[in-house]
C-alpha cells in the first residue's frame, strides 16, 4: 500500500535533481540567452540549422522554396541576414545534407524519381546562390542510398553499390567537390542482411524509441562510424575510424538465446538486451577491448535492481502507466512489436539508458507514404556510470552542477542542439516573438 507513495516521492526527487542541473552553474559559462529575430513566419515543415566554423557561423532557416541566412560573428552577433529564393522543391528532391567549410554553405539534393544530386551554394559576401547538377555517375549509379552525417562540417554520405561486397564514403567537401572511399567487406553474407536503409543515430538524429527498435544502426560517433546489425546468436558490427582511415568487423556474441533481442551503441559501449516472456538479461561490452564489462539476468520473481525507478508503460498518446512488478513490466514488454534501447550520454562517464520494447503504430496514405507515426512503449530508467560499468541510483555531482536543456524545451518548434565554437547551445523557435531562441 505503500509503493505508490514511494514511487511518486522517488519521482519527485528526480524532478528535483533535474531541476537543479539547469540551474545556472554551468561548465560550459554563464547562461546565455538571446532571441534572433526573423521577419517570416515558420509552419512545421520549416528546417532550422545552425553551423559555426573558425570564428564565424550561420543560421539557415528555410520554409519551403525560400530561406533566411543570418550570418553570425565569433561572438553570435548577426553581421547581416538576406533572403534566398527557388531553392529545390520537396516534392521532387530529398535534401542529403549540409557542408559548411570556411564560411561557405553547400546544400545537397538528390532526386527522389532519378537519384540526380544538385548542390546549392550559398555565398555571403554576395547575399547570392548557385544551384549546380553534379555528375556522380560514377560514385553512384548502381547503389543504394543508405545514410548521411556530417563530420568536421562536411557532408557524409554511406551508399552500398548494388553486386559489390563494399561501404562506399562520399565526402562532399563543399561546392562541386566531392571524393568517396570504398571498404571491402569481410562476411558479404551477413552483408546482405543489412536493410538498405539503417536507421541513423547521430547528433541530428539521438537515439529514441522511434529509432532504435530497427534490427540495423548507422551510427556517427566523434572519429567512429558504426554500421551493426542484430541477429538472434550476435551483434554483428562494421566500424569505421574517420581519422585513420581504417576498418574493422567482428561479432559480439549474445548473452543468452532469448525470443527478442536488439542493442544500442553509446560512448564506445555496446549494450545488449534480450527478453522472454519469463527472463530478461542486459549486457555491456566495451567496443574496443571487445570485452563483456558486466551483465545482469533477471527471471519474473526478481527485482530488477538497475533500474532507477519502476518501469512504466507510455500509450501513443503520452499517457503513463506505472508498474511495479518485475512479471507485470515482462509481459507488458514482450507484448510489443520489438524490444530495444533508448539512451544520451548525459556526461563523460554517465550514460542515461532506458530498457524496455517498442510497438510503432504508423499512419499510411493511400499512397503508401507516412503520414502519422506514433510510438506505443514499455520502460525503466537505468543510469549507468561507464568508469565502473555499474548502475547509479542518485544523480550524481557533475550532472546535477550542469546545465542541460530542460525537457519542456525540447517540445518547441525546431528544437535541437548544436555546438558553436568551444560551448555547446540548445534553441527552438520562438513564435510569440517571432525568432530563434538560443540557450547554453
Amino acid at each position: 500500500m505503500y509503493q505508490p507513495l514511494f514511487y511518486f516521492m522517488k519521482r519527485l526527487l528526480i524532478i528535483l535533481s533535474i531541476t537543479l542541473g539547469l540551474m545556472p552553474v554551468s561548465s560550459w559559462g554563464q547562461p546565455f540567452d538571446k532571441l534572433f529575430p526573423v521577419d517570416m513566419r515558420l509552419s512545421e515543415k520549416s528546417d532550422v540549422k545552425v553551423f559555426s566554423d573558425q570564428g564565424q557561423g550561420m543560421i539557415f532557416i528555410q520554409d519551403g522554396p525560400e530561406a533566411r541566412v543570418l550570418l553570425l560573428d565569433d561572438q553570435m552577433k548577426v553581421q547581416k541576414q538576406f533572403q534566398v529564393f527557388d531553392l529545390p522543391p520537396d516534392s521532387l528532391f530529398n535534401q542529403l545534407g549540409f557542408t559548411y567549410k570556411e564560411g561557405q554553405l553547400s546544400i545537397y539534393y538528390v532526386h527522389q524519381q532519378t537519384g540526380e544530386v544538385q548542390v546549392l551554394s550559398v555565398f555571403s559576401e554576395e547575399e547570392i546562390t548557385s544551384l549546380k547538377q553534379l555528375n556522380m555517375t560514377r560514385l553512384v549509379s548502381g547503389s543504394v542510398y543508405w545514410g548521411t552525417f556530417t563530420y568536421e562540417g562536411i557532408l557524409h554520405v554511406v551508399r552500398l553499390p548494388r553486386g559489390a561486397n563494399t561501404i562506399r564514403l562520399v565526402r562532399f567537401n563543399g561546392g562541386e567537390e566531392f571524393s568517396a572511399d570504398e571498404f571491402p567487406i569481410d562476411e558479404p553474407e551477413i552483408f546482405e542482411k543489412f536493410e538498405e536503409n539503417l536507421s541513423r543515430i547521430d547528433q541530428d538524429n539521438p537515439a529514441t524509441f522511434s529509432r532504435t527498435y530497427f534490427y540495423s544502426k548507422l551510427y556517427h560517433q566523434g572519429d567512429d562510424v558504426y554500421l551493426s546489425l542484430d541477429l538472434p546468436a550476435f551483434t554483428y558490427i562494421i566500424h569505421l575510424d574517420l581519422r585513420s582511415g581504417q576498418k574493422e568487423e567482428f561479432k559480439i556474441l549474445k548473452g543468452q538465446p532469448v525470443t527478442k533481442q536488439n542493442s544500442l551503441i553509446l560512448g564506445g559501449q555496446l549494450y545488449q538486451m534480450g527478453l522472454d516472456l519469463d527472463s530478461l538479461y542486459l549486457q555491456v561490452v566495451d567496443l574496443a577491448a571487445r570485452e563483456i564489462k558486466n551483465k545482469w539476468t533477471y527471471s519474473r520473481q526478481d527485482p530488477i535492481d538497475i533500474q532507477f525507478d519502476y518501469p512504466v508503460k507510455e500509450t501513443e498518446d503520452g499517457d503513463i502507466i506505472n508498474l511495479v512488478e518485475t512479471e507485470e513490466f515482462m509481459e507488458a514488454t514482450f507484448d510489443n512489436s520489438y524490444v530495444a534501447l533508448a539512451g544520451t550520454m548525459l556526461g563523460d562517464s554517465l550514460v542515461e539508458l532506458k530498457i524496455g520494447g517498442v510497438t510503432p503504430l504508423i499512419k499510411r496514405g493511400i499512397t503508401g507514404i507516412i503520414l502519422e507515426e506514433k510510438i506505443r512503449k514499455t520502460y525503466f530508467l537505468c543510469l549507468m556510470d561507464t568508469r565502473i560499468n555499474q548502475p547509479l541510483f542518485s544523480m550524481p555531482e557533475p550532472f546535477v552542477s550542469r546545465r542541460f536543456p530542460p525537457p519542456m524545451m525540447e517540445t518547441r518548434p525546431h528544437f535541437q542542439t548544436f555546438t558553436y565554437g568551444e560551448a555547446r547551445y540548445f534553441g527552438y523557435w520562438d513564435e510569440a516573438n517571432g525568432g530563434y531562441y538560443v540557450s547554453q
